[in-house]
């Protein structure tokens, strides 16, 4: 990943601002969202549409791209949803994992 540039007034989990192919895309870092140590890996940039804009997420990288079962999805409660940012937990095999609602998420990071 590009060094980002910071934006005043962002929380430390709002990266900044990349210049990905002429456009200039805010970058979420989720670990720091999570607040879970980050790999000592520079991680990439996952580029994700919501609502028309553009939104970069911050990962360690992508093991795998899989289709989730609708009847194995539990609901997060609200207290559990790190700000409204994790809707759902899913199985996939033995693995848990997050369900992240991208538009919540693009909704709390390009207000900055």
């Amino acid at each position: 990943m590009r060094a980002a540039t910071r934006l005043p007034g962002a929380p430390e989990w709002v990266r900044g601002l990349v210049n990905l192919r002429g456009a200039l895309i805010t970058v979420a870092d989720l670990s720091a969202r999570f607040g879970v140590p980050r790999a000592e890996s520079t991680g990439d940039v996952l580029v994700a549409d919501a609502s028309g804009k553009t939104l970069g997420i911050l990962v360690d990288g992508v093991k795998d791209v899989i289709v989730l079962d609708a009847g194995r999805l539990e609901a997060v409660e609200g207290e559990h949803s790190v700000g409204g940012v994790v809707s759902h937990v899913a199985y996939a095999g033995d693995d848990q994992v997050l369900v992240c609602d991208v538009q919540a998420l693009a909704q709390q990071v390009l207000v900055y």
